[in-house]
């Protein structure tokens, strides 16, 4: 367990197992020559507690990122940033930030990115060079969110890339490059 009122930076040529990283408003860092997983198997629970909370969160990792066991993270500035050289990334954002803005990006394997927490969510570049991709956001009824695919957004290899939003939202796309593409709303708009 780490917990700092300030930055948290790890760097690890082998994997990462994260119990619980809370850096507050600080940032926190992650560098693994292996993977980045979380140390708990929990990702059945509803509302699992986070793995790490922080302002930015950068995980970079050789060999996938929540790819044994989903990390469950929240960003209080909304800003992530995932990139694995291969190995799929899985990972639940449990947002409280207005606006948040996530690039994830990895070479074989598959991207699985959830958020939760009823704001929107711009994905800024979602990337493999052979694997899925999908995004899901929940939205709000009351207030409706918008998930927002900008950047490059490719899914390499003749695979799919999934977008969707449940409870309410809508899903704003620029390019999107993939063999299969499946994009789904419940009380929103597709543009």
């Amino acid at each position: 367990k780490v917990t700092s009122g300030g930055d948290v930076m790890i760097t690890d040529s082998n994997d990462l197992s994260v119990d619980v990283i809370d850096a507050g408003a600080g940032n926190v860092i992650l560098t693994a020559g292996g993977a980045i997983n979380d140390s708990a198997d929990d990702d059945a629970l509803v509302n699992p507690s986070n793995d790490i909370d922080g302002g930015v969160i950068d995980l970079t990792a050789g060999e996938g990122v929540g790819n044994n066991n989903r990390l469950e993270i929240q960003s209080s500035t909304g800003d992530i940033d995932i990139t694995s050289s291969n190995g799929d990334i899985n990972v639940l954002h449990q947002a409280t930030a207005a606006a948040n803005t996530a690039t994830l990006e990895t070479g074989i394997g598959d991207i699985f990115f959830t958020q939760t927490g009823d704001v929107s969510l711009t994905v800024d570049g979602a990337v493999t060079t052979h694997g899925n991709i999908t995004i899901e956001m929940t939205g709000d009824v009351a207030t409706p969110d918008t998930l927002t695919l900008s950047g490059t957004q490719t899914a390499g290899g003749g695979d799919t890339y999934n977008a969707r939003t449940s409870v309410a939202g809508s899903i704003s796309a620029g390019t999107v490059t993939a063999d299969t593409i499946d994009f789904s709303t419940v009380n929103g708009d597709i543009n």
